[in-house]
């Protein structure tokens, strides 16, 4: 038997993968570089396939309406940062540098899971995000160090996004994931999982030259637990 909270994570993280990428693929034909545009592409049609993949476990859950798992239905529970297109090349380098990668930190952390299905869609996804994670992080670096202006232009892009994704694992004592937690259907709780995540940002950041924003001041009071973002 798996856990209502089960099926309220994967839709999480379906949600989410569907709409970064929709994100993605408008971009396709917008990149700055044909080598840009072809990995836009190709990490498009990769986030959609999480997501498709995710999808199907929410049949087997419990307290999930009939039509949740349906890859037609709308997508409700996704950071708010996703709710526009990225307006700018810098925007999209921002979210797949960053927000991509908490989404792969709370996937990997699904490795062991005490749900099965879940190991086994969470070691297919991370494999695929290696190379999008190799993409944000050398596009990270090379706006960071493309002069005064782009860098400025990248802090900002930052910043826009920073408390969201900070956000995406919920409070330090998220019910959801210490429930989670404890049933060892994931590796750890909201405030570790943002640790490790911190412990990875903070040097892509660095290398971009760029200081990483206060991760200690968070809005919560606009949190939404229901659909797992900032209101």
């Amino acid at each position: 038997m798996t856990l209502p909270e089960t099926a309220a994570l994967i839709r999480v993280l379906a949600d989410n993968k569907h709409q970064l990428g929709l994100r993605y693929a408008a971009w396709a034909t917008g990149a700055p570089t044909l080598e840009a545009a072809t990995a836009a592409a190709a990490m498009a049609q990769a986030e959609l396939g999480h997501a498709r993949a995710l999808l199907p476990l929410l049949r087997s859950t419990p307290a999930s309406p009939t039509d949740v798992a349906a890859e037609d239905r709308p997508p409700e529970h996704y950071a708010g940062l996703l709710e526009a297109p990225l307006a700018s090349w810098t925007q999209f380098v921002a979210v797949n540098a960053l927000f991509d990668a908490a989404l792969t930190t709370i996937v990997a952390a699904l490795l062991d899971s005490s749900y099965a299905p879940l190991r086994g869609r969470a070691q297919k996804i991370l494999a695929e995000e290696q190379y999008h994670a190799a993409h944000g992080a050398g596009w990270l670096r090379r706006l960071g160090q493309a002069g005064a202006p782009a860098q400025a232009a990248l802090g900002q892009a930052v910043a826009d996004i920073w408390a969201e994704t900070l956000c995406l694992f919920g409070p330090d004592q998220d019910p959801l994931l210490g429930t989670l937690h404890r049933a060892k259907v994931i590796a750890a709780g909201a405030a570790e999982l943002r640790k490790q995540y911190l412990g990875q940002a903070q040097p892509l950041l660095a290398a971009a030259g760029l200081p990483a924003p206060p991760a200690d001041r968070l809005p919560w009071e606009r949190w939404d637990s229901i659909r797992r973002r900032l209101r």
